[in-house]
């Protein structure tokens, strides 16, 4: 048994010549995957950039694209490049405070790895800026987002929403979210917009909140509730779940349960019961996989983890 980084791989242990050949069937494969990325920083500004390759026998390859595709034209096919550029904490008078971000991605139609959630094809630009009060508990963000697709389906998605939080004295926070997206499909452009309202309250024991999405305005528009809820039963264990609902064609309830103990300071176990992947994004009730083509059953899951 072996321990890299605090990963427990239970694989027997190769010789060197074994270890030689899998890495050249993986070579061969094209499942090896070459990447370098660097970080500048000055001041209130952050520049980040990465380059990766995949099915790399030697790296950078001189396999270069095509700009017809929409990558820059000095990036090969089968890889992805990703830019951000960011500024923080400018201030506006006394008491408002914005950060802006912007991102450029763009992945090669011939980039594999099964690993990352890179879409091949795709060319995205991103932007938004983030807005808060210093003197009160108030924040938003807008962002816009033009996304290329160029395999598959060729088509393009424009979308611009807007966020806003207020956290108020007692302790709870209201959340109202808009935003319209547009469709350049092959077939023809759809457009449609949503709005998303929620109210939660956290305590010292407990964490409640209540959800109300319309989504699809202007196509065919569809209403759906969600319910989150986490008990802190006691400083080593806890009950956490959340509860959809909807009217969308297709689509069904969902319920996920989940029991959280931490028997040491450095390792927990939790047990689940429900729909996993259904309301795991950061807005829940958003969530893409909300919705499925066809039902999907519940599942039972045991994760143990530690830190070392």
């Amino acid at each position: 048994m072996r321990i890299t980084q605090g990963t427990f791989s239970f694989l027997p242990d190769l010789t060197d010549a074994q270890i030689t050949k899998q890495i050249d069937y993986c070579l061969g494969n094209g499942w090896a995957i070459g990447k370098a990325e660097a970080a500048a920083y000055f001041r209130h500004a952050t520049a980040i950039a990465s380059f990766e390759q995949s099915g790399i026998a030697a790296w950078p390859s001189a396999y270069w694209s095509d700009f017809d595709n929409g990558y820059y034209e000095a990036m090969p096919n089968n890889a992805a490049t990703f830019v951000e550029l960011r500024t923080r904490r400018t201030r506006i008078g006394a008491d408002n405070v914005v950060d802006a971000s912007y991102q450029y991605g763009a992945v090669g139609d011939e980039y594999t790895n099964d690993l990352s959630p890179l879409v091949p094809g795709t060319v995205t630009n991103r932007a938004w800026v983030d807005w808060a009060h210093r003197r009160y508990a108030l924040d938003a963000r807008l962002a816009a987002a033009r996304v290329v697709r160029s395999t598959f389906d060729e088509s393009t998605r424009r979308g611009i929403d807007l966020t806003t939080r207020a956290r108020l004295l007692n302790n709870s926070e209201l959340l109202l979210r808009a935003g319209a997206r547009r469709d350049e499909l092959v077939t023809g452009k759809e457009s449609s917009g949503f709005v998303h309202g929620a109210y939660s309250r956290e305590l010292r024991e407990f964490m409640g909140g209540i959800h109300l999405l319309v989504d699809d305005i202007g196509e065919d528009t569809n209403v759906a509730a969600g319910a989150e809820i986490r008990l802190n039963v006691n400083a080593t264990s806890a009950i956490s779940g959340r509860w959809i609902v909807s009217d969308h064609a297709g689509g069904s309830d969902a319920l996920w349960m989940r029991l959280e103990f931490r028997p040491t300071r450095r390792a927990w176990v939790t047990l689940g019961y429900g729909r996993e992947n259904r309301g795991d994004d950061a807005y829940f009730i958003e969530d893409r996989d909300v919705m499925p083509a066809r039902g999907t059953g519940n599942v039972v899951t045991l994760q143990v983890r530690g830190d070392l």
